[in-house]
């Protein structure tokens, strides 16, 4: 076993020890360099790394909330409010504070802040403490614990001081055994060491004036003492930036010969990047937001930053949520109570997508107009917590039954299909409808007829009236023949020739062409829908007709007109008048 591997799991005691000071595997670093938390925080690449996961979380909201039975409730009266969202201790900003906190994650792999409560056991302060000097042990088992506590030794000092797990908020990170979490630095130091190794090498060369080392070449023997003085003498005048480009003095016959090997041969930009993307790697940090924009491009930006949030931020906010949850509320208000912070700022985007999301949830009622400005900072306006309700989006509960009136004849007449009527039709229909209001149409002319007559004018009939056309005009041209339909005639025009003008015709050419049209049409229509008159349903017919108007061949048609469907106008009337009369009909 590995002494990594022996110092996670061997004993019952866990301190942020690093493993070169274990002997064994790891005492030595591959480039003779150690690396810890404090040497490696020097490299731009683990600072940018641990920088921007430590204030892009320390900078979101930590609040505290309440469970409800719907949803939840803001708690701002809370007595862990405002330690975590305001300042958890007298020395500190909540900012600051879990800054440290995420920072000594980072490189520590955990965070440990001292609990001081109140008599009460409320939280009072929360003060950070060094995970390096920390080291966490197991308690000693007993018939009645047999589940061992943890102890928590801090080294202040010269002083070790001991704390039960009660008084210890404890984050850790990815651990191996549930004590303690593993340091990202300790993991993976060769990563760290070679960025650190490459960092060096460029300050050396950038030192000597950009210029390798060489070899001073004589043609004698030197004396160990005498090269090691030689060697000192020549870096005392020619190294460094300030002796850069000094002119040097060779005597007794020595040379200078260089040692050159370009940067480019030894690929010393690529693997400086590479060393970048490797850090960058293990702290999962998107490399646009440590400086390298190399592969960065308008349309990947923002999905690798809402994976930041979501791959990056997020599972640290859970740790942290989740263990100041179970340390720092009492055991009664577990579940009841939490903490939380709000993602939303760092997923917020620009104006006009922030605006269209808005207007989507505003439309949709999940917002009201001062959800809306409290999400961008603004004060709230008088009537501003009304949600919206989509006019077509009802809950099925609301719905209530309604009484609907059965519609009449004329009423499913309007609401069929319409279909436009040529210019010399609305004229004649005008000339009815004129003489109808100069009180000439009689008493055979039904308010259904008048209605018709407007519509008609103004350029369309329905499907029915095309349909009842034809068979009006073909029952009715006899009332043209009358002398008062002359127009010679001094009661012209007579109560029929009006009738005819708001069906559409007029004189009998003019009735003549408008009962072709009609028939024309409805031809037209039943070749459009596949079907023939015999195929329509037929109607129960009337049992009997009203007292009063057996014989009477006019109110036989009215009534016919205004109860039965047009296919089956002649049966109705043959019905009316009787089983054995010819539907043939005189005067």
């Amino acid at each position: 076993m590995s002494t990594i591997l022996r110092w996670l799991t061997g004993g019952n005691e866990r301190r942020q020890t690093w493993p070169w000071q274990l002997g064994g595997f790891g005492t030595e670093a591959i480039t003779g360099r150690a690396v810890t938390p404090d040497t490696a925080i020097g490299s731009t690449a683990v600072w940018a790394c641990v920088r921007v996961i430590s204030e892009s979380l320390a900078t979101l909201p930590l609040s505290v909330y309440e469970r409800m039975d719907r949803g939840r409730e803001l708690r701002r009266g809370h007595p862990l409010y405002s330690i975590l969202h305001d300042a958890p201790n007298i020395r500190q900003t909540a900012v600051e504070f879990r800054e440290q906190m995420l920072a000594s994650l980072l490189l520590y792999g955990n965070s440990y802040s001292l609990i001081e409560r109140w008599p009460s056991g409320r939280v009072r302060y929360l003060f950070p403490l060094r995970a390096d000097r920390v080291t966490v042990r197991t308690d000693v088992t007993t018939d009645s614990e047999p589940i061992p506590g943890l102890i928590y030794q801090y080294q202040s000092g010269s002083k070790t001081l001991n704390y039960p797990a009660d008084q210890i908020l404890h984050v850790r990170g990815l651990s191996s055994d549930g004590l303690v979490g593993l340091s990202p630095i300790t993991v993976h130091r060769q990563a760290v060491e070679v960025e650190q190794a490459e960092r060096e090498f460029a300050g050396r060369f950038f030192g000597n004036n950009a210029r390798p080392g060489g070899i001073l070449k004589t043609q004698g023997r030197l004396s160990a003492d005498a090269a090691t003085r030689l060697k000192a003498s020549w870096e005392s005048v020619h190294r460094g930036l300030g002796n850069a480009h000094r002119v040097a003095v060779l005597e007794e016959g020595m040379d200078w010969v260089p040692m050159s090997m370009p940067l480019n041969d030894a690929q010393f930009i690529e693997q400086r990047r590479f060393s970048l993307e490797e850090i960058a790697r293990i702290f999962r940090v998107p490399l646009h937001m440590v400086g390298d924009l190399s592969r960065a491009t308008f349309s990947n930006i923002e999905h690798q930053s809402i994976e930041f949030v979501t791959n990056t931020i997020r599972p640290w906010a859970v740790r942290l949520e989740q263990s100041i949850n179970n340390a720092l509320f009492f055991p009664s208000e577990v579940g009841t109570f939490y903490a939380e912070h709000s993602l939303d700022a760092l997923l917020r985007g620009d104006v006009a997508s922030r605006y269209a999301a808005y207007a989507i949830g505003r439309q949709w009622g999940w917002y009201s107009a001062n959800d809306v400005r409290e999400r961008e900072n603004l004060n709230p306006i008088t009537g501003g917590d009304l949600y919206l309700s989509p006019m077509n989006m009802v809950d099925q509960a609301q719905l209530q039954p309604v009484d609907m009136p059965v519609a009449t004849r004329s009423q499913v007449i309007e609401v069929r299909g319409a279909i436009s009527v040529p210019d010399w039709m609305r004229g004649n229909a005008r000339r009815g409808l004129a003489w109808h209001e100069e009180g000439l149409s009689g008493d055979g002319v039904t308010e259904q007829t008048v209605r018709e007559a407007r519509a008609m004018m103004a350029g369309t009939v329905s499907e029915d009236k095309a349909r009842r056309m034809s068979a009006w005009f073909a029952r009715h041209m006899g009332d043209l023949d009358a002398p008062s339909a002359s127009p010679d005639s001094p009661d012209y025009p007579s109560p029929g020739v009006v009738a005819h003008a708001l069906w559409g015709g007029g004189n009998r050419a003019q009735s003549e062409r408008a009962e072709r049209w009609a028939q024309n049409r409805v031809a037209e229509l039943d070749n459009q829908s596949g079907i023939t008159r015999s195929q329509l349903p037929h109607p129960e017919p009337r049992e009997t007709i009203p007292p009063g108007l057996d014989g009477d061949v006019i109110a036989i048609l009215r009534l016919a007109y205004d109860e039965l469907g047009v296919p089956q106008m002649a049966q109705a009337i043959r019905e009316a008048l009787g089983e054995d009369h010819d539907g043939t009909l005189e005067g």
